[in-house]
């Protein structure tokens, strides 16, 4: 077939367009070999009959993503004044459908960071004294997974993907954050696992009136692997009000251990009324010891048509089994209680860029307030500008 296409160019084109230049030849040539792939793409499609699976790119294929980038400066009775371009982020959302019940989306965040070292300021940590460290690159998957609708009230999900635990775990987007990284509950390492793995649930009916309501349960990798029986599972039960008034849900993590069963229960709520949004969550890891745990409320307004957002919080989070490396290379136990509060300003120029800057007070409480002698708490300022693609 494309000896006898090359065959008519030759024949009838060639002789009444005169002397032509290799580039032309190669540019039909081109052009030739795409009109066939796009014919034997079209016979594997009709052929196939929906059990073929195929690599090319289709129409349905979307690419969005975030940058987000932030200079964070802080200082405390026992913490130098320091001030750094402390992070810059890329992700990438990739997305496809199918067919209206089948979907793929995934997320891949790298960065440039320079990292807070010895972050609770313990004496005994390596540095000795809190601070920013050398520059790391990092990349993560952070899901990746298939979707099929069977109706609202049933989809299923295979792969990975954000936990559905809570307000702040399930937020997809860090430029959506008014304070950038979120809450302590998103920082600290013992209270849940951040990512489902393996199979998800879900599902949402309407209310008579209006609102809805709907559950996720799913399967999960505990947060220690060290002596891990099997994956844990978790889920959730959410209520939305009409006209997303109030928002709220509980939920809940169950991991199996060789010495028992691990346990991870919270409860949050989002309440909004006129221009005010009120965000509060709890999240608890039921241990055999003292319990990790945090809770956080976050009060907002909105002023010039939702462009600007006045906002403050109040965030407490305990850790009784923190741990920081020290000078010889091993950890050293590093438990903390800590309240951080301030206030900050998010603008928003346009739907697609938010620009921060916020005031963050953190004040180490009880047994931690002091190591050895050396303070803990400390202030910092943090600048920086997210926009969406």
């Amino acid at each position: 077939m494309r000896n006898i296409i090359y065959l008519l160019v030759t024949v009838f084109f060639i002789p009444s367009l005169g002397a032509q230049t290799d580039d032309r030849l190669e540019a039909l040539s081109k052009r030739i070999e795409e009109l066939e792939r796009q014919q034997e793409e079209l016979i594997i499609q009709s052929q196939a009959q929906g059990n073929q699976v195929n690599s090319f790119l289709r129409n349905s294929f979307t690419l969005g993503g975030f940058f987000e980038a932030g200079i964070t400066g802080i200082e405390g009775e026992d913490t130098d004044l320091q001030i750094f371009n402390s992070s810059n982020i890329l992700g990438f959302n990739i997305a496809a459908d199918y067919s209206p019940q089948l979907h793929f989306a995934s997320q891949f965040i790298t960065g440039l960071t320079y990292p807070l070292k010895n972050i609770h300021n313990n004496p005994q940590g390596n540095p000795d004294q809190r601070e920013f460290g050398s520059l790391f690159f990092g990349a993560i998957l952070t899901q990746g997974y298939v979707e099929y609708t069977y109706s609202p009230q049933f989809k299923i999900q295979a792969g990975l993907g954000y936990v559905p635990f809570g307000q702040a775990l399930q937020q997809r987007e860090l430029v959506l954050f008014w304070r950038r990284s979120g809450p302590q509950v998103l920082r600290n390492n013992d209270l849940v696992s951040a990512l489902w793995s393996g199979i998800h649930l879900l599902g949402d009916f309407a209310i008579d009136g209006g609102g809805e309501w709907g559950y996720n349960l799913y399967t999960a990798n505990p947060i220690d692997t060290s002596e891990v029986q099997m994956m844990g599972v978790g889920g959730r039960l959410w209520l939305s009000s009409y006209n997303d008034i109030f928002t709220g849900g509980l939920s809940g993590q169950v991991g199996k251990y060789t010495t028992g069963t691990d346990e991870i229960v919270g409860a949050d709520a989002r309440l909004k009324f006129g221009n005010w949004l009120v965000t509060t969550e709890y999240i608890r890891h039921v241990t055999e010891g003292d319990d990790p745990f945090s809770y956080y409320v976050e009060p907002g307004v909105f002023l010039a048509d939702e462009k600007v957002i006045l906002f403050g919080f109040g965030d407490y989070a305990q850790n009784p089994y923190e741990e920081v490396t020290d000078s010889s290379g091993g950890s050293v136990a590093d438990d903390y209680k800590k309240w951080e509060y301030g206030a900050g300003v998010n603008w928003l120029p346009s739907p697609y860029t938010r620009l921060r800057m916020t005031f963050t007070f953190n004040e180490y409480v009880g047994g931690s307030a002091r190591v050895d002698g050396q303070n803990r708490d400390y202030q910092s300022v943090d600048l920086s500008a997210g926009v969406a693609f």
